[in-house]
């Protein structure tokens, strides 16, 4: 497969197979986490604000609703409790002319609230306040729904921030003690582990350690840091142990390009009028024009029953049930998605843009194969690297202990008391030196690497794959090469999007060009863009959105969040970056790509329910208004059938629910998912599927000798 250059740009990544110039790296590392102060503060006062307007529109809906069942009893049992429900009526009123005050001025134009305001007040004149009630509950019924449906999301996602830790490891005289990062200042000295993130930009002043970067780089191989050496927030320790100098702390973190790059692309996202409200909007005027007409010629109560036939909120309210239903049938498979207008603009996505390292690929590599320099086999190589990383955690140890699952290799015991940890791993085996780690490592250790595996060496970087060198008595006896785990959703997944109408799929990485192309090509995918930073991801996905496309990207990393701001629609995976799930519409909570496919299909289906509900209640509504123009239809036959087509409304917009209770829409994690997963498997799987067992070799210094 030929892949070419999309169109021209004079920016600094890899377009196809065009290398164009690039620039130094440094701007995109940046932090892009906020003070914990100045977050917690803002969304203190956010939140503040949102419940005391959830409080008040739960107020205003049980005065309503406390009104409409007066009045039904009133109507029904005893006359006067239907004065009861007038000063409530009276109220909603009150609040809908505010409303359609506000609506006129805005928008110029008459909407639901001008028709609802005046049917509402004409009712308690003519003494229909049993209709009135029914107008005020769903005036406020609408209000309440409608808020549902926009902050979905809060109520579903708990904040990212509040989840991290916000404590540091400081060395003060001498001693390693824990205080909040708030109070971290320039000049501070912290300690960070193997499996820590890294909470401040910085300068290591001792130690060594191997960090991934890729959430803030792309790039899917991990950096070696030695004294000296600059850190930044949000990235991981893998192996090793420094103790950075903080350079800065607090407000001092936030990544200015990257923040203001963010703030520029707000706009990207102004909200969307729901379309439903939108046609209910537009069809007022005409029905209060035929109310006037019918006035003078059929009289008041036919007036009022042209208004009464009109769906007013009836539209938004089941539609908006019907957004929720399908929210609810989301998250129940494992999708986030934080705002049900992300369904609509789902529907227009006809361009997916991936990154690649750590969502087309998993953080976790796999052993792709070993290098061998000696006497010494494969499998004793791999033995030996095992054994040293045989109580390491990061993910390079760990690929290595499952590629010796994988071959049944028995781990011999170690000398505990050996055990010496920096870019790499010293220890002793039954009397012999072994060392594991980096070329880096090996160079502090004064351990040459053979002239035949330099070669090796230059080639596996090129590809982007990672190579642990494995020295035996201080000499390298092999060479374990790591490879980036494609996830084995992934080819489906391109398949399965382009049967759906997915026009062009690309991927967009801050890797080097070899490997990307070469995963592009693997895929199936229409281009590649490598080397590129945060910067140029948003400028890419922008330039597509100037040629007409609808551009749904599918990122993890810090250098994913402007262009996830920028995209007609944003995806991002649980445990990605902070910035990329906050930034994100739809959060992928199983970390699964098939889920993309999934959700698709609820797309789909939610835009056919929304106009299979919004016609089940528009046609009552137009038989109603031929009724009463054609056969003298009057209020209580207008009102009989506007609310049929309520109810039905209501039934089609929650019928989903019931469907999907079946395992049809099995989410990932599930036992079907599971199988699905282990038969399609690319590269080793993630869980330890059992121990290995351990023994004590007594062959091994013949072999060395």
């Amino acid at each position: 497969m030929r892949l070419t250059k999309l169109f021209s740009a004079s920016k600094d990544f890899y377009a196809g197979a065009k290398k164009y110039q690039k620039q130094p790296k440094t701007e995109t590392l940046l932090d892009i986490l906020a003070p914990e102060d100045e977050v917690g503060n803002e969304l203190d006062v956010r939140d503040l604000e949102e419940n005391k307007a959830e409080q008040e529109r739960q107020r205003q809906l049980v005065i309503a609703a406390a009104s409409l069942g007066m009045s039904i009893v009133g109507s029904l049992f005893f006359p006067p409790l239907l004065l009861l429900s007038l000063p409530s009526s009276i109220y909603i009123t009150g609040l809908s002319y505010r409303r359609a005050q506000r609506a006129v001025a805005e928008k110029r134009r008459m909407t639901v609230d001008v028709i609802s305001t005046i049917e509402r007040a004409l009712l308690i004149v003519t003494g229909n306040l049993f209709y009135a009630s029914v107008s005020s509950f769903l005036f406020s019924f609408n209000k309440y729904v409608l808020a549902k449906v926009k902050n979905n999301s809060k109520q579903r996602l708990a904040d990212v921030f509040r989840q991290q830790s916000r404590f540091a490891w400081v060395e003060i005289d001498g001693v390693d003690t824990r205080i909040p990062l708030d109070q971290l200042q320039p000049g501070d000295l912290i300690v960070v582990n193997a499996g820590e993130i890294i909470p401040v930009d910085g300068q290591i002043a001792r130690g060594m350690a191997t960090v991934d970067q890729h959430v803030l780089t792309g790039e899917a191989t991990p950096s070696d840091k030695g004294s000296g050496e600059q850190v930044f927030a949000m990235t991981t320790v893998l192996s090793g142990r420094i103790y950075v100098q903080v350079e800065q702390a607090g407000a001092a973190t936030v990544a200015d390009q990257i923040a203001h790059l963010l703030a520029e692309t707000v706009d990207a996202k102004t909200a969307m009028q729901l379309r439903i409200e939108a046609i209910s909007d537009q069809t007022v005027a005409p029905v209060m024009i035929l109310s006037l007409i019918t006035l003078p010629l059929l009289g008041i109560p036919a007036a009022l029953a042209v208004m009464q036939s009109h769906f007013k909120y009836k539209g938004t309210i089941t539609t908006s049930l019907s957004i929720l239903s399908y929210l609810h049938i989301a998250t129940e498979a494992g999708i986030l998605v934080k705002d049900g207008r992300t369904f609509e603009r789902l529907n227009q996505v006809d361009t997916v843009i991936f990154d690649k390292t750590g969502t087309l690929t998993q953080e976790q590599p796999h052993v792709s194969c070993i290098h061998t320099c000696g006497a010494l086999s494969e499998d004793m190589v791999l033995l030996l690297a095992a054994a040293a990383e045989a109580k390491q955690s990061h993910p390079i140890a760990t690929a290595i202990l499952q590629e010796a699952i994988l071959r049944d290799l028995a781990l011999p015991a170690l000398d505990e008391a050996s055990y010496q940890v920096g870019y790499g791993l010293a220890v002793k085996l039954q009397e012999h030196a072994v060392h594991v780690g980096s070329s880096r490592y090996m160079q502090t250790e004064t351990i040459a690497i053979p002239p035949e595996l330099q070669v090796t060496q230059a080639t596996a970087h090129d590809q982007g794959h990672s190579l642990v060198w494995v020295a035996l008595n201080r000499r390298i006896v092999g060479a374990i090469e790591l490879k980036p785990t494609l996830r084995p959703e992934a080819k489906a997944l391109i398949q399965n999007l382009r049967q759906r109408g997915i026009k062009e799929i690309y991927i967009i990485s801050g890797d080097h060009a070899v490997p990307t192309q070469r995963l592009a090509e693997e895929l199936g995918m229409d281009g590649y863009y490598a080397e590129t930073l945060p910067a140029q991801k948003a400028q890419l996905v922008q330039a597509f959105q100037a040629q007409g496309r609808k551009v749904c990207y599918v990122g993890d990393g810090l250098n994913d969040a402007v262009a996830l701001k920028s995209a007609s629609v944003s995806i991002s995976l649980r445990g990605a970056s902070t910035l990329a799930t906050d930034t994100a519409q739809v959060v992928l909570m199983n970390q699964d790509l098939s889920q993309i496919v999934t959700l698709f299909d609820l797309t789909h289906e939610l835009q056919t329910n929304m106009k299979i509900t919004f016609a089940t209640v528009v046609l009552p509504s137009l038989f109603s208004l031929s009724g009463v123009l054609l056969w003298g239809f009057g209020l209580a036959q207008a009102f009989t059938f506007t609310q049929l087509g309520m109810v039905a409304g209501v039934a089609v917009a929650c019928s989903p629910l019931l469907r999907h209770r079946a395992p049809a829409l099995a989410a990932p994690g599930s036992d079907q998912s599971l199988a699905w997963r282990r038969n399609a498997g690319q590269g080793p799987s993630q869980t330890r599927q059992a121990p290995l067992r351990s023994a004590n070799i007594a062959s091994l210094p013949l072999i060395l000798n």
